[in-house]
């Protein structure tokens, strides 16, 4: 009954507009038509940058943050949020089969042409182990987190050949900088 009804209002539309429509004649047509003049081409040639080869590419990994997702990261790194099947696919292994689950301080490989990619010694600070430290509040106090420590555990890992267990005072560690 409402399908009947709204063709029929339909129809009633389309035949009230077909009333006011009305046909030109091709002559008057051809008469209301304009000339636009050539343009000649611009004097100096334009760049061919779109030809040009790509940027090398230089790997670097990314520290998922809390609170990120793949698109996410993908606007922040690549400027499109549809890229994030790049990253996933760099990353499946780390990642595993749903890629709307991923976990705060892993590290993912991304590529950027070579001369954004800043050198490791820029990426690393130092930081000496006082007495009664331990990593949770290491990185309480230098990333605001102390889930970071895996973060800090694994930039260090020669450090800790059994595992973590005690640390000892004056033990050096690699530590990131904040991350953004």
């Amino acid at each position: 009954m409402k399908v009947a009804l709204t063709l029929s209002i339909v129809f009633a539309l389309l035949a009230a507009c077909a009333k006011e429509v009305s046909t030109v004649p091709v002559e008057e047509v051809k008469k209301a038509s304009i000339t636009v003049p050539f343009k000649a081409a611009p004097e100096k040639p334009v760049e061919d940058s779109q030809y040009r080869d790509p940027p090398p590419r230089a790997l670097y990994m990314y520290v998922v943050k809390p609170g990120d997702w793949l698109s996410k990261i993908a606007l922040a790194e690549y400027g499109d949020t549809t890229r994030w099947h790049w990253i996933y696919e760099w990353n499946r292994q780390k990642i595993g089969d749903n890629p709307a689950f991923i976990y705060p301080y892993r590290e993912f490989q991304l590529y950027k042409p070579a001369d954004e990619v800043e050198r490791e010694d820029q990426l690393f600070g130092l930081h000496i182990v006082w007495k009664g430290e331990t990593l949770w509040s290491i990185a309480s106090v230098k990333y605001g987190d102390p889930r970071a420590w895996i973060l800090i555990f694994h930039d260090n890992r020669a450090t800790f050949p059994q595992g973590i267990g005690r640390m000892a005072i004056g033990t050096r560690l690699r530590i990131r900088r904040p991350l953004k």
